[in-house]
């Protein structure tokens, strides 16, 4: 999850691939003369760590002023539109996602190298769906296409239901466990409310609450599997598992070896518990497959076998074969 505020980006007009690597490319020259830098990290050190604190403390007076309206209302769930997904969503109040929406923007950059590879027509997996913000907008973006969309956490999947409802989409189907490396039963760690930290491994992100955690059992399944037994020709994968992309990566190589979709993921190394589990092993379970792997907020590529050990951010990876 990132919230980030940066310089508005030119429409791009080519072909889906096209249009992509061109907005990677001037994400990169961005990054080189600064104007891609939010602005927050351009200022000097001291004054940044004093413009920081004010944040965190406006964020918290805003947080808890939405406490206060749920609790004299009797409920954390509220109905707002939301324009960037497209889309009308009920929304948990507690859920760190829904106050990003409410205190003015989440995943900005995200949302649009999405929008920039969702062509009508294509299939969309959206794995680790949560309350369907992508489901929604890449069920609109598709047209005729089919959305897939992943979610394990029950709690959750009303929201994600109601949503989809909410906005009459027809072509998404739910499936309701976890995108795994093998079929069978899993387990997955859960926050009531804050749903968007749930993980296979456990939960490790810096920013979730400290409230009790609990351990729910779920059906896993792998993305070759659901693909195949609902005949979707997937274009675009989004995926957000909290640090578990690899066991969604190792069983999905049918689909992009026969089907080469372009992939958006979350890539963060503080959330891969699992012995073994990294950012590198993603990548090179990726470039393995011959992708070229891109950080979508500065546009570098990251396929050239520089250390990951420490990457935290949002990757992009497109078929080599349309790079040239």
């Amino acid at each position: 999850m990132t919230v980030d505020h940066v310089e508005p980006e030119p429409e791009i007009k080519m072909s889906q691939t096209a249009s992509l690597l061109e907005l990677l490319r001037q994400r990169r020259e961005q990054s080189r003369d600064g104007s891609r830098v939010p602005v927050h990290k351009r200022l000097p050190g001291v004054v940044r760590s004093v413009g920081r604190n004010v944040l965190v403390k406006r964020h918290q007076r805003r947080v808890e002023k939405i406490t206060a309206a749920s609790r004299l209302l009797g409920t954390t769930r509220i109905v707002r539109e939301v324009p960037e997904y497209r889309g009308v969503f009920e929304l948990d109040t507690r859920s760190t996602v829904a106050q990003c929406i409410l205190f003015g923007g989440f995943e900005s950059s995200f949302v649009r190298l999405f929008e920039t590879v969702i062509a009508p027509g294509q299939d969309l997996l959206d794995v680790g769906a949560n309350v369907g913000l992508y489901t929604v907008l890449g069920g609109k973006l598709v047209g005729q296409g089919r959305v897939l969309s992943v979610e394990p956490v029950p709690s959750v999947l009303s929201l994600l239901r109601a949503n989809i409802a909410k906005n009459g989409l027809k072509n998404v189907e739910v499936f309701e466990g976890v995108a795994t490396d093998k079929a069978g039963p899993c387990s997955i760690t859960s926050i009531e409310g804050n749903e968007e930290f749930s993980s296979i491994g456990g939960i490790t992100h810096p920013t979730a609450p400290l409230q009790a955690r609990k351990s729910i059992e779920i059906q896993g399944e792998t993305l070759d599997n659901l693909v195949a037994a609902r005949g979707l020709q997937p274009g675009v994968m989004k995926v957000d598992v909290e640090g578990a992309e690899a066991f969604a990566f190792r069983g999905a190589k049918n689909i992009l070896e026969k089907f080469r979709p372009i992939i958006m993921s979350e890539l963060d190394a503080r959330l891969m518990t699992n012995p073994g589990e990294s950012p590198e092993l993603v990548r090179a379970l990726l470039t393995e497959q011959g992708y070229r792997i891109f950080d979508i907020m500065t546009g570098k590529d990251l396929s050239d076998g520089n250390p990951l050990v420490d990457y935290v951010g949002e990757i992009v990876g497109i078929p080599s074969e349309k790079c040239s």
